[in-house]
């Protein structure tokens, strides 16, 4: 993820290279899927699992 932390470390590059898309991830992008989950929109959703990995995980 694209933080003032991870990208003290000078290796957001080379992480990015390796995500399909081309690109990390941004905070609101994570922080949309934890306010969706949060929701009573997925209270239905129960013992799953939930891939954010820019195409970088498949199943």
């Amino acid at each position: 993820m694209n933080t003032p932390g991870n990208e003290a470390t000078g290796r957001m590059d080379a992480a990015a290279a390796s995500i399909p898309l081309g690109r990390v991830a941004q905070p609101d992008e994570i922080a949309c899927w934890v306010s969706i989950l949060g929701s009573a929109d997925a209270a239905f959703m129960t013992g799953e699992t939930v891939v954010l990995s820019g195409g970088d995980v498949l199943r």
